[in-house]
């Protein structure tokens, strides 16, 4: 659902090869290869090792001083889309600079408008996408962007009101995801706090309290909330009001 071939290619690194090691370039690497090696890799080429290239081959083994100037091969990552910093428009107030900081909505619209040219299929096949990078190829920054993705769509009240399609379309595709990952799989290992139902507890939080929600939307929320305490014993009724930013006037 949600992840086809246009995602994959828009996402894919440049090299289209996908590992969970951080792939490292020298400069003598860079010395080494060709025009036509460096615009392979820059125009998204791929090739299984240095005999592919010949010149490739003639580099010499890396030394430890080559080692202290290692430098990410940037043609090896993942393109995925960068979530906006500022989550507010410019010249906001002090008052909505906090409502905005509380409720991501304007963070989620914009990159509904600016980053996909398909709006919420696009978004959300990027959440597909990076939830099979981390769970099958054990790419961290999938993971990390899996979860900041799912945290910005938890975080948004507004956006609940008007974008029906995309939340009940969400529901579906945690819980699917959710089937295949063991119950402790999100829990910090120094905090003992679990990621997952700290940000679900505050989509639910936010789904009962939008008035424009819609009984089909909110129904299907909460039924998707007393399958996950059911089946995980994760507990939603506890009060987030410790952890709420304050709001300035």
């Amino acid at each position: 659902m949600f992840t086809c071939c246009c995602h994959g290619h828009r996402l894919q690194p440049l090299n289209q090869k996908i590992t969970s090691v951080t792939q490292l370039l020298t400069d003598q690497t860079k010395d080494h290869m060709g025009l036509e090696e460096q615009d392979h890799m820059i125009m998204g080429g791929t090739f299984a090792g240095v005999g592919d290239f010949p010149s490739l081959a003639k580099v010499p083994a890396l030394s430890q001083k080559d080692c202290l100037h290692l430098i990410k091969d940037h043609t090896a990552s993942i393109r995925f889309t960068a979530i906006p910093s500022q989550k507010h428009p410019e010249g906001s107030s002090p008052s909505d600079i906090s409502r905005h900081n509380m409720d991501l909505t304007y963070t989620l619209t914009s990159m509904l408008t600016g980053c996909y040219d398909n709006g919420v299929d696009d978004l959300l096949g990027e959440v597909q996408f990076a939830f099979v990078c981390f769970l099958i190829g054990h790419v961290y920054e999938a993971f990390d962007q899996w979860k900041k993705m799912v945290w910005l769509l938890c975080s948004c009240e507004e956006a609940i009101a008007t974008q029906h399609e995309l939340y009940s379309s969400f529901i579906s595709v945690l819980h699917f995801q959710l089937k295949h990952t063991p119950k402790d799989f999100f829990v910090d290992i120094v905090s003992r706090d679990n990621f997952l139902t700290v940000t679900l507890k505050n989509f639910f939080a936010n789904l009962e309290d939008c008035v424009g929600a819609g009984q089909d939307l909110v129904k299907r929320g909460l039924q998707f909330r007393d399958t996950l305490s059911k089946k995980y014993s994760w507990d939603f009724t506890l009060e987030l009001n410790e952890f709420a930013p304050t709001v300035i006037d």
